[in-house]
């Protein structure tokens, strides 16, 4: 077959991402620490950003959440200067596109976009990108997003298999497909339900070699020792040589056990709230915290510039092109300041009765039901909410506290799991010292409640809570006990 050049051509469509919609993607996900930092940064770079001293005169109260200052602010501008507005506005046309493209698809796109800007990206969605590549059926990425919304920051799951399929209203064996092709993606041993199970999954990808094959009977029958490297107890178990043993351990040790920490990147960031509310005569009050942040204008001097003839078209350039940057970080402020607000007095108005009457009352929320409250997109709330919180009259919380996932009760009104941790923490705060609670007694206590859970799942929020198990704590106990009589004898002995 003869090879030949020649010219075609081909119609495709393509996203494009502007720097317009990359900023602002940026400044949502800034907590107010940061924000006010990216400000002053803006303010030194940008010489026709200025600080608006005008609006920073008024009194707080007289601009509770800054929305009435920022609105007043953009109809200045409208009418000093229409070009200018045009500018500012010229930010939404972030994406050209076929008009036959489907706006899902778009959507599609633009979440992974959005990913890529978010550096590094979280397990979440370094997961869900992968499973989009392999599977493009709704039900099974819905249960897809389940399992890889219940890993913990290690890549475990948080929730059994039967708990995910009862919150799905699916079937067990579709579950557990959806769950292998999961295990299957990358980091190897993500979406175990153990460390026994994360590291056969990842000795599974190994080469076929006697050394692997030993490591997996290691893991599968002889775990316990090998934590406690006692080798020798091993190679009994097992009818192994030590040298069997020693080579089959290398290959372990050369695994990860927690196969989600790399992704683990979120930063210690200082609990300073972006939201607060304020109880006023027994109503609650939404409020911006950003009264500290300066107010944000376009200098009046560069555009006067632009219209003296006597400057030449190079810097007449530069000019607009500084002023378009900053119309661009402004809108990218107030969108954030406005998506801030919306999200939050959506949470405020579901959780209402956890604000005013304690963790018990917190109701089970998902990005999704907020999503579909605010019309806002899933991924942008999961990104306004990150590292950021909300003052109430309860104390200082995360955003993402108000989210939990739903746990079926028997007079059938869901429970939040948040409100079943601190169910079992305050069981366990006042049981009897010398006999604590066993998890099967937690688990009896909760079903008399009305709560079925599992024995398994009992354990597993204590464990969550940082609190060691019954035998642990009867030995403390037990402990203080003797230190408590140790002191009462040396008190007697000096009397």
């Amino acid at each position: 077959m003869a090879l030949e050049t020649r010219l075609t051509q081909k119609l495709t469509t393509q996203l494009t991402l502007t720097p317009q919609l990359k900023l602002s993607i940026d400044i949502l996900q800034l907590p107010i620490l940061e924000l006010a930092a990216r400000i002053q940064q803006e303010l030194a770079e940008n010489p026709v950003l200025e600080e608006d001293d005008d609006s920073r005169s008024a009194e707080p109260s007289d601009r509770p959440d800054g929305e009435a200052s920022r609105n007043k602010m953009e109809q200045e501008w409208d009418a000093k200067d229409v070009a200018l507005a045009n500018l500012v506005e010229s930010w939404k046309e972030s994406f050209q596109t076929s008009l036959n493209e489907r706006p899902e698809d778009i959507q599609s796109k633009l979440d992974y976009l959005e990913t890529l800007i978010s550096k590094p990206p979280t397990l979440a969605e370094h997961l869900l990108h992968q499973y989009g590549l392999i599977s493009s059926g709704e039900e099974e990425k819905r249960i897809a997003e389940t399992i890889i919304g219940n890993l913990d920051e290690n890549g475990y799951l948080k929730s059994t298999i039967e708990e995910m399929a009862q919150d799905l209203q699916k079937e067990r064996g579709l579950v557990e497909e959806v769950l292998k092709k999961v295990q299957g993606l990358d980091p190897p041993g993500i979406a175990a339900q153990d460390l026994k199970e994360c590291l056969i999954l990842q000795l599974a990808r190994l080469p076929q070699s006697n050394p692997r094959l030993i490591a997996e009977r290691i893991v599968r029958g002889a775990l316990a020792f090998l934590e406690k490297k006692q080798f020798a107890k091993i190679a009994r178990a097992l009818s192994l040589t030590q040298t069997e043993v020693a080579h089959a351990v290398r290959v372990i040790s050369e695994l990860e056990p927690k196969p989600g920490r790399r992704f683990s990147n979120e930063r210690v960031i200082a609990a300073v709230p972006d939201v607060v509310i304020l109880d006023k005569d027994g109503e609650l009050n939404l409020a911006a915290r950003d009264e500290d942040l300066p107010r944000l204008r376009i200098s009046e001097r560069y555009r006067r510039m632009l219209k003296d003839p006597r400057l030449d078209k190079q810097a007449k350039d530069f000019i607009r092109q500084k002023m378009q940057l900053a119309a661009g970080f402004i809108r990218a402020v107030d969108q954030r300041h406005t998506t801030l607000i919306r999200i939050a007095k959506e949470l405020v108005t579901t959780q209402k009765l956890f604000l005013e009457k304690g963790i018990e009352y917190l109701k089970p929320l998902r990005l999704k039901d907020i999503a579909r409250a605010t019309g806002l997109h899933e991924s942008t709330i999961s990104r306004t909410v990150q590292n950021k919180y909300i003052e109430t009259p309860n104390g200082v919380y995360p955003l993402k506290h108000f989210f939990s996932r739903a746990i079926p009760s028997q007079n059938g009104d869901p429970m939040s799991q948040a409100s079943i941790k601190d169910r079992i923490r305050r069981l366990i705060d006042e049981e009897s010292p010398g006999e604590p609670l066993s998890d099967a007694q937690v688990t009896r206590v909760l079903k008399s409640d009305g709560v079925a859970i599992a024995r398994r799942t009992v354990a597993k929020y204590r464990e969550e809570l940082k609190i060691p198990p019954t035998h642990e704590r009867r030995r403390k106990d037990r402990h203080e006990t003797v230190m408590r009589e140790e002191r009462g004898r040396k008190r007697d002995e000096k009397v």
